[in-house]
């Protein structure tokens, strides 16, 4: 294994991190970058689009009268009230609830949209940082909301010895209790228990920062999709009709489409300083053809690689491992609150158009070069040959000899 600094990304809101990133004390940054699909990070983030309002028709046969809901009879807002009272667990109440009435399936499409991005995004607009090991308890970004001042206590500073022998005994227990429930007789994995403590002390980074252990819980990134999706795989409803099957797939399947307009384009955004990156700037340096939020190509650069070189953070730059001499360790998003969206819900949502009042900055350009710079020393062949071309020198003078060479034959 190469030395390097380890990192770690971290969900600072919900104290998480992915299950497929879990193994920390192994992974370097050129490892999450170029090996361990940063693409799984769009999983998390992309908020399908809003539906646009149901149109009822009376051709179709939707009801004319409110009377035709019978019992629901009531007013709109009481009836909105009976949908938030839906848990997400029981989404598909929601839906065959809305289905059951053209009134009803107009009133409950955004509780059941909400639902939708519990699990297809579960970390939308959350604050989140790749930390190396070498980051100090007091040097944390200074972008305003990235540390909450109730959170002080918790996230700044280093964690004394006694509060580290503490939270290792807790872990200890927790662990041994859950071997015994599953194994019954202690004395057979004992041994696992120390070992499990000595994997924490290592992992406690240089300075035993509180933000650097923080992480509390580890998801699996593609552990909501699948429930959601299972929920209706099997819907158990025979009785639909094909229109109302239609309706019903229409209603829990995400819309990530994208018309190819650039005032419709996907992008992946910082709601704290208002900036964002195209999808496009992705497409413009590998060819790809765009697909939604998604490219083609994402295993090798996507919106989420993109994302990662922008919310790292450390108090030591060495140790990267990726031949880039660029502030890549103090990333300009690090802590901040991330999205993917589209451009036209930046400017219309109210949820980002408090932002300096609609105005945000397309830094496209300024992030994707520096992108390139890292991909053109560590993995190059990803880029468009013409892309190589213009950050490569010796592929300028290369080609220049080629052309020569061409001229004189």
């Amino acid at each position: 294994m190469a030395e390097g600094q380890n990192f770690r990304l971290i969900n600072i809101d919900k104290r998480q991190t992915l299950a497929y990133l879990h193994d920390s004390s192994n992974l370097h940054l050129d490892q999450l970058l170029f090996e361990y699909d940063p693409a799984r990070l769009v999983w998390m983030l992309a908020a399908s689009r809003i539906p646009k309002p149901y149109q009822r028709s009376v051709e179709k046969g939707h009801s004319v009268h409110t009377h035709d809901l019978g019992a629901l009879d009531l007013p709109f807002d009481v009836l909105e009230n009976i949908f938030r009272q839906i848990h997400h667990e029981d989404a598909e109440d929601a839906v065959y609830l809305e289905l059951t009435n053209s009134f009803l399936r107009d009133i409950g499409q955004k509780r059941v949209y909400n639902m939708l991005l519990t699990y297809h995004c579960p970390w939308w607009l959350e604050r989140l940082i790749c930390l190396g090991e070498y980051v100090r308890g007091d040097d944390l970004p200074l972008t305003a909301g990235v540390i909450k001042e109730c959170e002080r206590a918790v996230l700044c500073g280093e964690m004394p010895a006694e509060e580290r022998k503490a939270e290792e005994a807790r872990q200890f227990r927790e662990y041994m209790a859950c071997l015994d429930d599953e194994f019954g007789s202690r004395d057979r994995h004992f041994f696992d228990g120390w070992r499990l403590i000595d994997s924490i002390r290592k992992d406690r980074g240089r300075h035993n920062s509180r933000i650097y252990n923080c992480v509390e819980y580890t998801i699996s990134d593609d552990a909501g999709w699948y429930t959601w999706s299972n929920k209706f795989r099997e819907c158990g409803t025979p009785g639909l009709s094909p229109t109302e099957h239609r309706e019903l797939q229409a209603l829990v399947t995400p819309d990530w489409s994208w018309d190819g307009r650039p005032e419709t384009e996907w992008v992946v955004c910082s709601w704290s300083c208002a900036e964002y990156v195209r999808v496009s700037g992705v497409t413009k340096l590998t060819g790809a053809s765009p697909r939604g939020p998604w490219t083609d190509k994402d295993k090798h650069l996507s919106l989420g690689h993109v994302l990662l070189t922008q919310i790292c953070w450390s108090s030591d730059a060495s140790g990267t491992n990726l031949g880039y001499d660029g502030p890549i360790t103090r990333g300009r998003w690090a802590g901040h609150h991330v999205a993917i969206v589209t451009v036209d819900r930046l400017l219309e949502d109210t949820v980002f158009n408090v932002k300096l009042n609609g105005r945000w900055d397309d830094v496209t350009n300024k992030v994707m070069k520096e992108v390139t710079e890292i991909w053109m020393r560590h993995d190059p062949d990803v880029l468009l040959a013409q892309v190589r071309l213009t950050d490569d020198p010796s592929d300028n003078e290369r080609h220049a000899n080629e052309n020569g060479n061409d001229s004189q034959s």
